[in-house]
């Protein structure tokens, strides 16, 4: 069994990929994998290249080289509109919920390629929101509330089911804690833990990589747009230099000695 899951096609599979972003090599030959139902976290400073990475997954950035694998399927060139009906869907830093529409109309959105395409019916699209309010509870008791009137973290809440309502394979989280409260955050990072056990593979930016680690198998640490470091969470916690910057000193022009890849 150990032996068919090592050879086991990754759900997602980056292989040496490079993006330029308003002119500026933002990432620089980027090798990842994520197998089906892992959590993996990706940790680095303020402008290390996490969020292109994400954007460049979800086919909102233009690849300058490299290859996107996608359960075998080369993705490399597809925009985000096809990426979502395979199975990858993102939850962007800053959430960009529709701030006009109402908790419900927001979630339907989140459904309507399924519905366009007859991937589901109206029922089941009720029965899956009715299971977001059931991960949720407070969308349910704003579910006729327009989005804006919602708390950051009522608005994460919503962002997050939003995307569980495409019936995603890979959900994409760029820093799901940023600007929340401490009891807010914990109530995110517990919805992830529960959405793992239902074997939803996860990709996640964090900015907290306590937090991170504490819910992922494993991490990559990019640093000026390139991997310098992955393993398992449990041995990059004891790793000295992640400590002193991650968990330590946290000092943004920290060079590592080491390139792990």
């Amino acid at each position: 069994m150990e032996a068919f899951k090592q050879q086991e096609v990754p759900l997602l599979d980056l292989e040496r990929v490079s993006i330029h972003y308003d002119g500026i090599q933002a990432l620089r030959e980027v090798s990842l994998e994520i197998r089906k139902g892992e959590i993996i976290a990706v940790i680095g400073a303020n402008g290390a290249g996490k969020t292109t990475l994400m954007r460049g997954i979800s086919g909102l950035l233009e690849k300058r080289s490299g290859r996107i694998l996608f359960n075998g399927r080369d993705v490399t060139r597809l925009g985000p509109q096809v990426l979502v009906t395979l199975g990858i869907c993102q939850v962007p830093e800053g959430r960009h919920i529709f701030p006009s529409l109402s908790v419900e109309d927001n979630l339907v959105l989140g459904a309507y390629w399924r519905l366009r395409q007859r991937e589901a019916t109206k029922r089941e699209i009720r029965r899956n929101m009715a299971s977001i309010y059931g991960i949720f509870p407070n969308l349910k008791e704003r579910r006729k509330q327009k989005g804006a009137t919602l708390s950051g973290g009522e608005q994460q809440m919503l962002a997050i089911g939003r995307a569980i309502m495409s019936k995603p394979k890979l959900l994409l989280l760029d820093e799901p804690s940023m600007g929340l409260a401490p009891k807010i955050v914990d109530t995110i990072f517990d919805v992830l833990k529960k959405l793992h056990e239902q074997e939803l593979s996860i990709l996640l930016v964090e900015q907290n990589a306590e937090m991170a680690f504490s819910i992922s198998q494993r991490a990559y640490v990019l640093q000026n747009g390139q991997v310098v470091l992955t393993d398992d969470c449990q041995y990059l916690i004891d790793n000295k230099e992640v400590k002193d910057i991650y968990f330590g000193t946290d000092d943004p022009d920290f060079q590592f000695s080491q390139n792990k890849t």
